[in-house]
């Protein structure tokens, strides 16, 4: 169905594409790397001077692109190299509860803006458009994907709408675009999510204790006690390779969950080793192959 007017009711409200016939579960871990934008070059509809586009490709959420409007804006991004492109997520940004956005990629640069091959169709930048009430969090995360297993392209425009904002401008501090990691065995259960506390106390010696607040660090944990030999080396270990300690990376414990959305989604930093190890165990591989188990931790802690 189309989404409210225009620019809205351009697309479809959905997803496009034709599916695979393996692919992993939708409430599986995922994880999407910034690399390849971080490669690409982008151009923006508008930006303030002093906060320009390129800013969406530093890791730092705090070093925002800052619009010029607040309705039909859009990066453009011609990637260094042509792959099979499926998601963006975003953090730190600013919006109301009417905040849309859209993904589309083209099969040609002359095609940008104007006949895409795979297009999400506008959707809400919230969950299903569900917007939390937490206070004091942040920063904001979002994702948006869309179904293409093997068509590579080259080519992308992400575009942004808030028909209800009245500060006439909208901030973004990270943008990735690429290929989404969401492996077909999920992660162990006894996983979790852990808040350790950043606050200092400082006694005086007279029984009096001074603090200072500071926001915790959130990190996630998990374990993957037997993956497809195949996935692990090609997808886990190349991922944690590529990004290292430096590097950033979005991370969703479920990327279809609604009410726990920011709860459990952040852009990240691994921490510590990744080790691979194999396991005594034969498991269905990313090709449908029978092959060798693998077993590996994760852990990341939230980026501020």
């Amino acid at each position: 169905m189309a989404y409210a007017s225009f620019p809205y009711a351009s697309g479809a409200y959905g997803a496009a594409g034709a599916g695979a016939e393996w692919s992993p579960d939708p409430g599986n871990v995922l994880f999407l790397s910034p690399r390849d934008s971080d490669l690409a070059t982008m151009t923006a509809s508008t930006a303030v001077a002093s906060l320009p586009v390129t800013n969406l490709q530093n890791q730092e959420p705090s070093r925002v692109w800052r619009t010029t409007s607040a309705t039909n804006q859009y990066v453009d991004i011609i990637f260094a190299r042509s792959a099979p492109w499926n998601a963006v997520a975003m953090s730190a940004f600013t919006g109301t509860d009417a905040m849309v956005w859209r993904l589309s990629f083209y099969a040609a640069a002359a095609d940008i803006g104007v006949t895409p091959a795979l297009t999400s169709g506008w959707q809400s930048v919230w969950p299903e458009g569900y917007r939390h009430t937490d206070p004091e969090w942040g920063p904001e995360v979002a994702l948006l994907q869309v179904t293409n297993e093997d068509t590579n392209y080259r080519y992308a425009r992400v575009e942004f709408s808030d028909p209800s904002d009245t500060s006439g401008y909208i901030d973004i501090g990270r943008l990735a675009v690429g290929r989404a990691a969401q492996f077909g065995i999920n992660c162990d259960f006894g996983n979790g999510v852990t808040f350790a506390p950043n606050d200092t106390q400082e006694p005086n010696g007279w029984g009096q204790i001074f603090t200072e607040p500071r926001p915790a660090n959130r990190l996630f944990e998990m374990t993957w006690s037997a993956l497809g030999q195949r996935e692990v080396h090609n997808v886990a270990m190349e991922l944690t390779r590529l990004r290292g300690l430096g590097g950033d990376v979005f991370c969703f414990l479920d990327p279809g969950e609604v009410e726990f959305f920011h709860k459990w989604s952040m852009q990240a930093l691994f921490t510590g080793r990744a080790d691979y190890r194999s396991a005594p165990l034969w498991v269905t591989d990313i090709d449908d192959q029978l092959r060798m188990a693998w077993g590996f931790s994760l852990a990341l802690v939230q980026k501020r």
